[in-house]
């Protein structure tokens, strides 16, 4: 009986030691899934992501407008402040693989009763011969410290990838708020030069109106035409009207959508209605697949933080072994 105890207490020591060395796998494994070798049959290896954007849109006013965008923009103004705080993020883990000092500095003054104990004893007790112990007996510190700790199991060097890893993640992130704010400036402008070319197309519509409202109003006179002809051709008219009334005041409101991404107040926006019609390059290529999940920044930053996430879970997992420190102190 004795014996099968024995067995059952090293059998379960050695289940319980073997569970507790069991390492968390901190491996990513996602199922790849295959990509397409083309888009609609392209073999065009030249991605349009590639071009820069100043070369893409080659309407001056709208290269100011993107450029007071890039300065200006709240959003982006954000995103670069996240920029520092993780650039500070590394810089205090690559302080942490490095000794540390600190300097203490202390003063203090203690007093001893003289009905007391104590003060009985330092009365009667002699420092130095003819020295009793004084009254208020000051103490002073001055210390200088020393620590550094040991990375045996690569702690401090993952959360220092980590810090990285958030960094360029960081980085990432603000060139999608860069190619998303340029993007919605172009859009918002791209309306707002439709809405001119709308606007004109309209004003020469209600001229025409107006001549041929012009021309029924004689033919009434002449007893050609009735009065129903001419109400039908004021209605006419006072629909375009409306229709000029109703873009006019989108066009106030894209402009007030350019401001708001420029972070300025309501301003009327500088613009060549006639560059609407100018052609935009003829061909515009993709890419392969691969490249379209290169090229996009946002997909970069989430690739980034799943390794920060890998980089915190080891770091974690050393966490829970010892940690060797190396102290000296004067």
């Amino acid at each position: 009986m004795s014996h099968f105890f024995n067995k059952s207490l090293c059998f379960s020591f050695i289940l319980l030691t073997s569970t507790g060395c069991a390492t968390l796998n901190t491996e990513l494994s996602i199922p790849a899934k295959p990509l397409p070798s083309t888009f609609e049959n392209q073999q065009n290896g030249q991605s349009l992501a590639t071009l820069n954007w100043r070369e893409y849109f080659a309407d001056k006013h709208l290269q100011q407008l993107l450029d007071s965008a890039i300065g200006s923009n709240f959003d982006l103004q954000m995103a670069l402040q996240r920029i520092e705080m993780s650039r500070s993020s590394v810089k205090l883990a690559n302080s942490a693989l490095l000794p540390q000092v600190s300097l203490n500095v202390g003063g203090s003054m203690r007093r001893f009763g003289l009905y007391t104990m104590d003060g009985a004893g330092n009365a009667s007790t002699e420092i130095t011969p003819g020295e009793t112990v004084p009254t208020n007996l000051p103490d002073l510190y001055v210390g200088l410290q020393s620590s550094w700790e040991i990375d045996v199991w690569g702690k401090l060097q993952n959360q220092r990838q980590s810090a990285v890893s958030s960094y360029l993640s960081s980085v990432e992130g603000t060139n999608f708020v860069i190619s998303t704010l340029i993007a919605d400036v172009a859009m918002l402008y791209t309306e707002l030069l439709a809405l001119d070319n709308q606007v004109d197309i309209i004003s020469k519509t209600i001229k025409k109106q107006h001549e041929a409202l012009n021309v029924i109003q004689w033919e009434k006179e002449a007893g050609n035409a009735n009065e129903l002809a001419v109400q039908q051709f004021k209605a006419e008219l006072l629909k375009t009207q409306i229709t000029q009334k109703t873009l006019e005041q989108q066009i106030v409101d894209t402009e007030n959508k350019i401001n708001f991404l420029l972070g300025r107040y309501p301003q009327s926006i500088e613009r060549e209605k006639t560059f609407f019609f100018n052609t935009l390059p003829t061909q515009i290529s993709t890419g392969f697949p691969s490249q379209l999940l290169e090229n996009r920044p946002d997909i970069r930053a989430a690739e980034r933080q799943i390794e920060a996430s890998q980089f915190d879970v080891k770091a974690a997992k050393a966490a829970f072994y010892p940690n060797f420190n190396i102290i000296a102190s004067l």
